[in-house]
């Protein structure tokens, strides 16, 4: 997040997470790193989904939303300085 944006960045999550529900999405969660080293302050959105058929729908859905670019461009309007998608499983142990 760019600095002194925080509450234009929670207004922007919460338009967001309202997409990603319109679209699949589940469990939808912002963290903020309290106490996490080098990663303190980072900002990690989290959503779920049952298998990844249910990832590329949703996916292919909030792509195609017209409402979802200006929110993922990386011009000065947008509060999110660096944003990072990455995908994890759970390991069934």
């Amino acid at each position: 997040m760019k600095p002194d944006r925080w509450e234009e960045f929670v207004e922007q999550a919460r338009k967001v997470k309202s997409i990603f529900e319109r679209h699949g999405g589940k469990n939808i969660r912002l963290l903020a790193g309290l106490v996490a080293g080098q990663q303190t302050g980072a900002i990690v959105g989290t959503v779920e989904f049952d298998d990844m058929s249910a990832y590329g729908a949703f996916e292919d859905k909030v792509l195609a939303d017209p409402e979802m670019p200006p929110m993922m461009s990386g011009n000065d309007a947008n509060p999110v300085a660096g944003p990072q998608t990455s995908i994890f499983l759970d390991v069934p142990l």
